[in-house]
């Protein structure tokens, strides 16, 4: 249940925060101040997880898998940086109607990636 609540409020998020982009953008703001803000924020919040799961941020990484998590961060910030650009240079309903093909290209990614099958 949880998972569904958090899905649906990544859902939720991502269209509000197209809409502050788009009025930021009126008044000149840049989309790096947004990932600037955003490294911030999800270091602050990180760090408050990481606190409470009694987790060390470099100890408990798998051994051998530092190399992965470093490519899953840079593809998530890339993301966010190319949302970001995106909801600055068109309309907001066209960013976010783009955005919605993720779930399309997940289950091509899954496919060739983790031999997924491709279900009806």
């Amino acid at each position: 249940m949880k998972s569904i609540i958090a899905i649906n409020l990544s859902a939720i998020c991502v269209p509000i925060s197209g809409i502050f982009v788009e009025k930021a953008t009126q008044i000149e703001a840049e989309a790096g101040e947004f990932v600037v803000v955003r490294a911030f924020c999800t270091f602050f919040v990180a760090g408050i997880i990481l606190v409470r799961s009694k987790k060390h941020v470099w100890k408990d990484i798998l051994t051998g898998k530092f190399k992965f998590v470093v490519i899953i961060a840079c593809c998530s910030t890339f993301g966010f940086c190319s949302m970001m650009v995106g909801f600055s240079l068109m309309q907001l309903s066209t960013a976010i109607i783009i955005l919605n093909t993720a779930p399309f290209w997940t289950t091509l990614l899954a496919h060739f990636f983790n031999g997924e099958p491709i279900l009806k």
